[in-house]
């Protein structure tokens, strides 16, 4: 449990750290539509080192990995979409 909390506390510092790096960037007028490249970059490696410090506690997690979850989250989006769609096609908007 100490490793786990002690993870835990690396991982809040971490982002809290590349969340003020954003915002310092944002306060220099660097933003998503102007600089583009350099926020990709900066989500990237952050997800990278991200990777890379928790790679044993992410490998644990995934060890008893099934695809089932995605399948029903899969299905759930199609439906979504099929419902979207032929309410459009065959439902009418009500005039006054």
């Amino acid at each position: 449990m100490i490793n786990l909390t002690h993870s835990l506390f690396i991982w809040i510092l971490f982002w809290i750290l590349t969340y003020v790096i954003l915002f310092m960037l944002r306060k220099l007028k660097v933003n998503y539509i102007k600089k583009y490249g350099l926020m990709i970059l900066i989500f990237l490696s952050s997800t990278i080192i991200a990777l890379i410090v928790f790679k044993e506690l992410i490998l644990e997690s995934t060890k008893n990995f099934t695809l089932i979850p995605f399948i029903v989250l899969l299905l759930v989006f199609v439906i979504n979409i099929c419902i979207y769609y032929f309410s459009h096609k065959y439902l009418k908007n009500q005039s006054k």
